[in-house]
């Protein structure tokens, strides 16, 4: 099982990714006017990046939580699954219940870790986008 739980964590990833990503550019973008103004009034873009890096951190914080009480749930129904199909397989035998995966907290902080990660670069990202934008430009674009 382990190819099949290595890809499904590769789409895992890949969706964190895009979710954090398109919600930092959406955040941006519709406060893109608010930055412009605070730009021109001389705020820093480490004021800027506080921000918005907070917001980031909070949809992280949410993410790492709701992972890993999805990881805890999917290895109860996984294991009731297989042992299930096991069941199936040998209905002649004794099939006790036990457990075939576990929750292990290293993986846990592993994807926890991951997560964060990809919120600093979905942050960066967007900042960079920010920095490279005049603030005429932005004023002059809402007008």
């Amino acid at each position: 099982f382990i190819p099949i739980f290595r890809l499904v964590s590769l789409f895992l990833y890949a969706g964190v990714i895009l979710i954090l990503v398109s919600f930092s550019m959406k955040m941006i973008n519709d406060k893109l006017h608010e930055i412009g103004i605070l730009k021109a009034l001389g705020t820093k873009n480490i004021s800027l990046l506080l921000i918005f890096g907070l917001q980031i951190l909070l949809i992280a914080i949410l993410t790492c939580f709701f992972a890993t009480s999805g990881y805890f749930l999917f290895i109860g129904a996984a294991n009731d699954v297989l042992i299930a199909s096991l069941k199936e397989l040998a209905p002649s035998h004794i099939v006790l219940n036990i457990d075939f995966l576990r929750f292990k907290g290293n993986i846990a902080l592993i994807d926890i870790v991951i997560v964060f990660i990809l919120a600093i670069i979905s942050l960066i990202i967007p900042m960079i986008k920010i920095r490279n934008i005049k603030p005429v430009k932005i004023i002059k674009t809402k007008e």
